[in-house]
């Protein structure tokens, strides 16, 4: 059993006019070894636009969202970081 799974899945077709749209996301399941329970987390990927003269078209889902959440975590990681060195830096110099 794998720890950490990710796999892309397809949604159910979308007709929109002549084109078919299929959207496209992927899947990272985290499992622990012994445990039951299962983190799954889905988010979109990609959208397949099918066009009625048999061309397939792929276009990516930019994730907005999940790129301020990275960007705020990074600040927060950086911010602790230091608050740490000058925290140490005070108390090795009275």
């Amino acid at each position: 059993m794998t720890l950490l799974k990710n796999e892309k899945l397809a949604g159910a077709p979308i007709q929109a006019g002549q084109a078919r749209l299929i959207p496209i996301e992927t899947a990272t399941r985290w499992q622990p070894p012994g445990m039951w329970g299962v983190l799954l987390w889905k988010h979109p990927t990609a959208v397949l636009v099918q066009h009625p003269n048999g061309v397939e078209e792929m276009l990516p889902i930019q994730d907005v969202t999940r790129q301020a959440q990275l960007t705020l975590l990074g600040i927060g990681l950086l911010g602790s970081i230091l608050l740490l060195l000058v925290n140490q830096m005070r108390n090795n110099h009275p």
